[in-house]
């Protein structure tokens, strides 16, 4: 880390589709698209919205659509994550930042709302828990 940077995984620069949800106060929900990701975060480009955008601190359930594979079905990595950072950008839309507490490798259409601290429950791979 160097010149105040606190990231604590290498990030991969990805541009995926994805899905964020912020409950249990309004669930609201934002289409969205990965800017980078890493085992320990992720930086999510979100549509226009009402306000400022989320809080600082504020709790999501994201899933993020990974792309298909030749030997595997269509899949998605499900996240709860803390948003640590909110950034304006072109447009009306926002850059936020987001500190990843659980992270899970799932079917692509399943998402149900187990509550703001655990995804839905899927098959994981065990080495991004």
């Amino acid at each position: 880390m160097t010149n105040g940077e606190r990231r604590r995984g290498k990030r991969f620069e990805l541009h995926l589709s994805c899905r964020v949800i912020f409950p249990p106060a309004t669930s609201d929900e934002y289409e969205g698209v990965t800017r980078d990701i890493s085992r320990s975060g992720l930086t999510v480009r979100l549509g226009t919205g009402d306000g400022n955008g989320p809080a600082i601190g504020t709790t999501a359930r994201i899933r993020v659509a990974l792309p298909r594979g030749p030997h595997f079905p269509q899949r998605s990595l499900h996240c709860t994550a803390k948003v640590v950072r909110v950034e304006h950008a072109a447009a009306g839309e926002r850059m936020v930042a987001f500190q990843v507490r659980r992270m899970q490798f799932g079917e692509r259409e399943v998402m149900k709302d187990t509550g703001a601290d655990s995804p839905a429950p899927v098959p994981s791979f065990g080495f991004l828990q």
